[in-house]
């Protein structure tokens, strides 16, 4: 079979503007602050520059959106690190299949990756307490399936702004990804969840730190390039200015690695798409109303 090229960056004409925010349908908390805002003109530049994303090796997502600093080795990110491939099977899953707990979804997920030689990883932080990992989109998993569920038009909307239409375009593939996110009941803790990524041969699982000061949301499409945390904080004169990074050019490649068929384009289509649902839903379930989107396409890295 020859491979369709899958969309994974935003048409030209998609271009977002650096001045969007997630606006309404965003429930969380992390936002700006007035002090922030008032660098944005300085941020905003350099990570438009790609100047503080680095090269990387890793093809497949597995470290985690978090803009906290404490990262040795970093990965191609997307929300939980590996913790989103596991998700895409979820919302791709066939019904037959049943409805295994996800901690019990995450090793099957390692298995298969570690089978076909993929890395695999997320995070903890240094001030978790009880069941909590310190990783948010581990942590708020059952409320991030919820607002899949309940906010499936505003996700898609977000999707095609920011150029992601593509994607988020069959109807059936979406609303198949939002009744299975309504129809999982069953979640294990978070710490359970985590000790099945670490119980995984060569997991890396980073520890950060601090509190989260993040204040702009980076979709990145610049391939093989991922957000320095550190030389950002080193670049900037400290961590009080933190950034989320989503590197979607990977999804693709993601999609792939946990597929039952990797060479089956309609299946990748639909991972992929549960990616983007995901992360989205993420960044709506942790973010408030007021913090702004940027993308990041390998024309904007190399000008």
């Amino acid at each position: 079979m020859v491979r369709e090229m899958l969309p994974t960056q935003p048409t030209p004409e998609k271009e977002v503007k650096s001045d969007m925010n997630l606006g309404q349908s965003a429930e969380g908390s992390i936002q700006p602050s007035d002090e922030q805002v008032k660098r944005f003109p300085e941020v905003v530049a350099r990570i438009m520059s790609g100047d503080l994303h680095k090269d990387i090796d890793s093809t497949i997502v597995s470290g985690c959106i978090d803009g906290r600093c404490g990262a040795e080795s970093p990965h191609a990110s997307s929300a939980g690190g590996t913790i989103s491939l596991m998700v895409a099977r979820d919302l791709t899953r066939d019904y037959k299949d049943g409805f295994d707990t996800t901690a019990e979804l995450m090793r099957q997920t390692t298995q298969i990756l570690t089978d076909r030689g993929y890395q695999i990883g997320d995070h903890v932080d240094d001030h978790a307490e009880g069941e909590k990992t310190g990783c948010g989109a581990n942590d708020n998993l059952e409320k991030i399936y919820r607002v899949i569920a309940r906010k499936g038009d505003a996700i898609r909307d977000l999707a095609r702004q920011l150029g992601f239409g593509d994607l988020v375009g069959d109807d059936e593939v979406c609303e198949r990804i939002e009744q299975a996110a309504a129809d999982r009941s069953v979640f294990s803790q978070p710490d359970e969840v985590m000790k099945a990524i670490k119980e995984a041969p060569d997991s890396t699982v980073e520890e950060l730190h601090g509190g989260h000061n993040e204040a702009i949301i980076v979709i990145n499409n610049n391939s093989g390039t991922t957000l320095d945390h550190q030389l950002m904080a080193d670049e900037l004169g400290g961590e009080d200015f933190e950034a989320f990074d989503v590197d979607a050019w990977a999804f693709e490649a993601s999609a792939r690695a946990v597929a039952d068929d990797p060479e089956y384009d309609a299946e990748i289509k639909a991972k992929m798409a549960a990616l983007l649902y995901y992360n989205f839903a993420t960044v709506l379930t942790l973010c408030g109303p007021e913090m702004p989107v940027v993308v990041l396409s390998e024309v904007d890295a190399n000008d």
